[in-house]
């Protein structure tokens, strides 16, 4: 639909929707301004979705827990899908349509079975373990230590830093060419808002770079030779041939988002407080404690749409087949139930409960490893090079962004 869309069909859709959101806001509905991105405190509104109940309905149309016992068992409920059905013949032609049939992003894996995400994170794990990986683990490292090395002054800790970080250890993970990874990494930009359009309906010119971005990835990506490369497409091809083209293109339009959305918040986490930076940049073994915590206090995925695939009972709750459940990991990482204190960021914290930010069944679990993996060679690095890093003015994140919250700038100084 959107390929054929001209831009003031395309255009005028994306607005209505978006119409749609701030309409549900206006009621004051702590999910619909969730949807709507904009300047509330979206901690404060997960706190309020909490206090109307373990499960609610929202004005958005759909129903919504922040609750982390609830959260738990509804991410791993096979009875909750990815994937919408299709429209009814009885669907009036009037209707209005969903942002999903505006933006189809089955391309990216966005709307894969939980039996597919499943398969395809334990074939990604098996092969960042195969020792054939072990020369791409050690370059990335290497360059995200030159790139460490190479910052002074002030600078943007988004865009000088953790976006190259994320995008060029995604292209070695992957094995892309060197003359084509500025490309790679100006297509894997373009494709960064996909988590948020899925909920979020973006501007005509960023649902065009998007489309765009994925059409020129999923171009590049098959023009790779695969089969004896020493990378993660590679060792796919080996093992699991028919999850390269889906696990790659997650990982560009995906994890390299995520990647630099963990750096960004783990590092903005610890510029807080100048004890925090100080306790890592003395041992930058602690880095991995700090994104661990960071997964929890303010995770790169913040919420995560599921669909019922039939009719069922959630603690004496109908929910008609179709209906939108959805869970705010964010705020459910939150709940004073599962976490002490847990508003504050403690790297040292050993967690009493699961951290909720990419369950193995969803599009995230296949990516996490590799999320986390080099966001801690990110932080660590920065350690070693910068141990008086501090905050020098405020930053901003991207706009229409309820998935990710990703920031687009924050400027430090050494």
């Amino acid at each position: 639909m959107t390929a054929t869309s001209t831009d003031d069909a395309l255009g005028s859709t994306l607005m209505t929707l978006r119409g749609f959101q701030w309409v549900y806001g206006a009621r004051q509905d702590p999910y619909a301004l969730l949807l709507r991105a904009e300047s509330d405190d979206p901690h404060e509104l997960g706190r309020r979705v909490r206090a109307n109940g373990a499960l609610t309905w929202s004005s958005a149309e759909a129903w919504v827990t922040a609750t982390h016992a609830l959260a738990v068992r509804l991410l791993r409920d096979e009875r909750l899908g990815l994937r919408k059905p299709p429209p009814t013949d009885s669907a009036p032609s009037w209707a209005m349509p969903t942002l999903d049939d505006v933006l189809p992003l089955d391309d990216v894996g966005l709307q894969l079975d939980r039996t597919d995400c499943e398969r395809f994170g334990r074939s990604v794990a098996a092969a960042l373990a195969a020792p054939r990986l072990k020369r791409a683990h050690t370059e990335i490292t290497v360059r995200i230590d030159r790139l460490a090395a190479g910052l002074n002054g002030t600078f943007d800790l988004t865009s000088d830093y953790a976006v190259p970080v994320a995008t060029m250890a995604t292209s070695v993970l992957l094995g892309v060419p060197a003359a084509h990874q500025e490309e790679f990494a100006r297509l894997c930009a373009g494709a960064a808002t996909a988590l948020d359009a899925t909920l979020c309906p973006p501007r005509l010119d960023t649902a065009r770079l998007l489309l765009d971005s994925i059409a020129g990835l999923r171009e590049l990506l098959v023009s790779l030779p695969t089969g004896a490369g020493d990378d993660l497409l590679g060792e796919l091809t080996r093992t699991e041939p028919d999850s390269v083209l889906p696990v790659a293109l997650l990982h560009c339009a995906v994890g390299a988002d995520l990647t630099a959305t963990l750096i960004a918040n783990t590092m903005c986490a610890l510029l807080a407080e100048p004890g925090r930076w100080t306790a890592v940049a003395t041992d930058p073994g602690l880095a991995a404690a700090a994104v661990r915590e960071t997964l929890r206090f303010a995770p790169p995925v913040r919420l995560q749409r599921l669909v019922a695939r039939t009719d069922l009972d959630l603690d004496g709750t109908a929910i008609t087949a179709g209906s939108e459940v959805v869970v705010l990991l964010e705020a459910a990482n939150r709940d004073p139930a599962a976490f002490a204190d847990p508003d504050h960021f403690d790297p040292g914290r050993e967690p009493a409960a699961e951290i909720l930010w990419a369950h193995p069944a969803m599009p995230a679990g296949v990516v996490a490893e590799t999320v986390r993996r080099h966001a801690t060679v990110a932080v660590s690095a920065l350690a070693a090079h910068l141990p008086t890093l501090r905050a020098a003015g405020e930053g901003y994140r991207r706009l229409r962004s309820p998935v990710t919250g990703s920031p687009l700038s924050r400027p430090v100084v050494a």
